[in-house]
């Protein structure tokens, strides 16, 4: 059997809530103001830039950026070229004030400047996290948006700050992708590769208007794109039975561990399909788990296969009762069915009786190993397109192709 959803997600608008900005304030050395002074700022993967000059308090901000790595570039008459690199992250405006220095407009200073991290901008509480932070951080199913938990005030099941998990608001690339059904608050609609993000923002207060309509915990998914330089991966991961502890239930009743054997494997690429106007981005994923789950299942004791009936008195004394004082007490005396009896000596064993419903009089719980099998893969392709050389104006396709079977 074999089901598969397909995404797509057609945009020529700028997405505020997956942007980031950037802002300061431009001056001499002495700190008076520099007004009029012109700012670049070029992606240095897609070689896009961004223009801006600086008010009369030189003061200069730039909107709407897509997070990623620019080189600034500022210029003023009878000061030397300031230059400098930074990072724009998600939804985390970024301050960086520029001090230029007396000199040609032909001489270079080269600044290693570190913007601002703290958010002056606006009050929301969260972090960011970059590519790197993203797969250094240990995830079960790398299941991106499980970031959340890392967060303070984040339950275990998904509750931000006290609200339902259902309150959760993931959004992917501008759209939203929440999983109404979902009961632990950490899951998106559709497979998001790990290998797929570039970028992920988490809010857990203080959110504004442009972050989604839900009282939980906000997600921003940013997926990679493409540069003027090819770039890709091969992966696989691999979790084992070798490297896991039995439960402690399946220890007291003498149940081998359950099996865990999971891979998830894949591959990415991307780069420029037009140099500096149009790139492509591409990643494939599987996932194959070959394991076992603990389950639980009441089952007849063995005494009660035989139609032995043991009853507990109010006094606190069992009594059994065997065959014949059932038939006694059934009107018809006909006593145990013996069909039904065939059928409950079909069932296997019990192993706990202490966790049945009656304490192990005439039932058993028996604890096993049931499989759990699983075969899936999704695919993520992004086109971005500059329609002009100046990236004030972009065009971004993006789909989602997410395919399941029977083994």
């Amino acid at each position: 059997m074999k089901r598969l959803i397909v995404s797509l997600l057609l945009t020529m608008l700028p997405l505020a809530a997956q942007t980031s900005s950037l802002q300061g304030v431009v001056t001499d050395a002495q700190g008076a103001v520099v007004p009029a002074a012109a700012i670049t700022v070029t992606n240095t993967e897609t070689n896009t830039p961004r223009s801006s000059l600086t008010d009369e308090s030189g003061k200069y901000s730039l909107l709407q950026m897509p997070p990623g790595s620019y080189k600034m570039q500022v210029q003023a008459p009878g000061f030397s070229v300031f230059t400098s690199e930074i990072r724009l992250q998600i939804n985390t405006p970024t301050t960086l004030n520029v001090k230029l220095e007396l000199g040609q407009t032909t001489e270079t200073v080269n600044v290693t400047a570190e913007a601002v991290a703290i958010n002056t901008q606006d009050a929301t509480v969260g972090n960011p996290f970059t590519e790197l932070q993203i797969k250094a951080i240990p995830l079960q199913t790398r299941n991106v948006v499980e970031l959340l938990s890392v967060q303070p005030g984040v339950s275990s099941t998904g509750q931000v700050l006290g609200a339902r998990p259902d309150q959760n608001n993931v959004v992917l690339d501008g759209a939203d992708v929440n999983d109404n059904q979902g009961a632990d608050g950490f899951k998106a609609v559709l497979p998001i590769p790990l290998d797929s993000v570039q970028e992920f923002r988490t809010t857990i207060a203080g959110q504004g208007a442009d972050l989604g309509h839900s009282a939980g915990g906000q997600v921003s998914i940013v997926t990679k794109g493409g540069s003027n330089a090819f770039h890709g991966s091969l992966y696989e991961y691999n979790r084992n039975t070798l490297f896991e502890a039995n439960d402690w239930f399946n220890n007291r009743a003498g149940v081998a561990r359950p099996a865990l054997v999971r891979n998830q494997y894949g591959g990415s690429i991307g780069g420029p399909i037009l140099k500096n106007r149009l790139f492509f981005f591409y990643n494939w994923e599987g996932r194959k788990d070959r394991s076992a789950t603990p389950k639980t299942a009441t089952v007849p004791s063995e005494s009660f296969k035989t139609g032995v009936v043991n009853v507990l008195l109010k006094s606190g004394q069992t009594v059994t009762m065997n065959s014949a004082a059932i038939a006694q007490v059934d009107p018809l005396h006909l006593g145990a069915n013996p069909f039904i009896l065939g059928l409950m000596k079909q069932y296997p064993v019990g192993n706990n009786p202490l966790g049945a419903s009656d304490k192990g009089l005439n039932f058993n719980q028996l604890l096993f190993n049931a499989p759990n099998v699983l075969n899936n893969h999704a695919q993520v392709a992004k086109l971005d397109y500059n329609l002009d050389s100046a990236g004030k104006h972009t065009l971004m396709v993006r789909g989602t192709l997410n395919g399941a079977s029977s083994p």
